[in-house]
């Protein structure tokens, strides 16, 4: 695995916190940005064979078999792939990372990557590979923070005067940078990365942009679906290799 530690940035520690709070039933991103926009890309692209690169505990592997299709899981976190596969034990799930795939070059119809490449410290390698292992006309379907959202959880909070409420800063956007990010008990370090990073990097790899997209949710708790449509944090690319 090119000598790489599964907890440079503190998945493996964060691991069992991740699939605590994936778990959880009111979580407003899965539930109402990232489920129904990968049944909907799913259901169109209808791939045969895919690989989920930093699969976690499976539960997007499980909707690509759920469609049909024969997948690979990823992930180089072992509590991550171990929790895959007890959730599905007839799947295939390996250890791995996104920068040194051990698959053969053109092996997947599909290569879906889902809130990855923000944890990812060396982006074009990651991407090179990725195109690596995809078949011609195949696809790459990301879905990752938007860049102004990952500035801002990267920028120095503040509240606004008047309410006392927290602020959204966003600050020093053209600046590639790891931050401190915490959710509930789980604490691991991020990228943030201008658009412009992400788009050169999958250009540079001979790709092909053939959708982008910022989903926005149709249900929600009220203040969940606002704070969102205020700062949306997902943004979708679907590259094919020609």
């Amino acid at each position: 695995m090119g000598g790489q530690n599964p907890d440079e940035n503190g998945w493996a520690s964060a691991a069992r916190s991740w699939i605590k709070n994936m778990d959880a039933p009111d979580h407003f991103l899965r539930q109402h940005i990232i489920t129904p926009l990968l049944e909907e890309r799913l259901s169109a692209l209808a791939p045969k064979t895919a690989l989920e690169v930093g699969c976690g505990e499976g539960r997007n592997c499980r909707m690509l078999r759920d469609f049909g299709c024969s997948v690979t899981g990823l992930d180089p976190v072992d509590a991550l792939v171990d929790a895959a596969r007890e959730r599905d034990p007839s799947g295939r799930y390996e250890t791995g990372f996104s920068e040194s795939l051990p698959f053969e070059n053109d092996s997947f119809d599909l290569v879906l990557c889902v809130m990855v490449l923000g944890n990812v410290n060396d982006l074009g390698a990651a991407i090179t590979q990725m195109t690596r292992v995809v078949k011609p006309g195949g696809h790459i379907l990301i879905v990752e923070n938007t860049s102004f959202a990952s500035a801002s959880l990267a920028s120095r909070p503040a509240k606004c005067p008047e309410t006392g409420r927290d602020l959204k800063v966003i600050s020093k956007y053209l600046m590639p940078r790891q931050y401190d990010f915490q959710w509930g008990e789980m604490q691991t370090r991020n990228w943030h990365r201008p658009l412009s990073h992400y788009m050169q990097a999958f250009l540079d790899a001979g790709l092909t942009l053939k959708r982008f997209d910022e989903p926005r949710p149709k249900a929600g708790p009220k203040d969940a679906f606002w704070d969102y449509i205020n700062m949306p944090s997902v943004m979708t690319m679907e590259w094919k290799k020609l």
